[in-house]
């Protein structure tokens, strides 16, 4: 069996060790304090709360640990159209899809809209490192776009529109990972007038969404 080769995809070959894993490794060892991972402050944690919640929802349903639809529970999906409405984004629940967490939403995403060969995704500089290692195993282009305290530098980000032609904008706007900053609203207004004008596509990414 030793001779035995297997017949892996060709994409497995731009697959990585994940870096927040990576991270994530050395803090566990618990012997320093790290800021590169994001983690919460521990004690800041409502372990009663949730405790009180995971009561209430395997007591008062027994469909709670039951299978259920793959695109999310519907009063959930519910609840987060009538939130984003609050927004000023109306959208259908039927329009929703319940993850488990952004990396999944990151590589789902990638999974429908990019090719094999290249497909060119522009991004913050810098951006979301995880994000960037689930583009590169779908074998695309990421090209960083001039960044200053209010987002993406528009002129660059037009100019590297006209000349690349790229398949979408992956953006952080609020709480941007690395860096922690915040889109002003033009900024914003800008970036949404520019992916209109020549039909790109924004994947925005918020983790901190409320």
């Amino acid at each position: 069996m030793s001779g035995l080769k297997y017949g892996f995809s060709e994409r497995v070959k731009f697959l990585k060790s994940s870096a927040v894993r990576d991270i994530l490794k050395v803090i566990n060892e618990g012997n320093i304090i790290s800021f590169a991972g994001g983690l919460p402050e521990e004690s800041l944690f409502p372990v009663k709360g949730v405790d009180e919640a995971f009561h209430k929802a395997i007591t008062t349903s027994s469909k709670t640990l039951q299978y259920g639809e793959t695109e999310g529970v519907p009063a959930l999906k519910n609840a987060l159209a009538e939130q984003m409405r609050k927004k000023g984004i109306d959208r259908d629940p039927g329009n929703i899809l319940i993850t488990s967490g952004s990396q999944q939403a990151i590589d789902l995403f990638s999974r429908v809209m990019f090719n094999k060969g290249g497909d060119i995704i522009l991004t913050e500089n810098p951006t979301y490192l995880a994000a960037l290692q689930v583009f590169e195993s779908y074998e695309t282009k990421v090209v960083a776009v001039d960044s200053d305290e209010e987002g993406m530098v528009i002129s660059d980000l037009e100019d590297k529109i006209t000349k690349l032609k790229p398949k979408c904008i992956y953006v952080v706007p609020t709480y941007s990972n690395p860096t922690g900053k915040v889109w002003s609203l033009e900024r914003r207004k800008k970036l949404l007038a520019l992916a209109e004008k020549y039909h790109v596509v924004i994947f925005e990414d918020d983790p901190m969404a409320n």
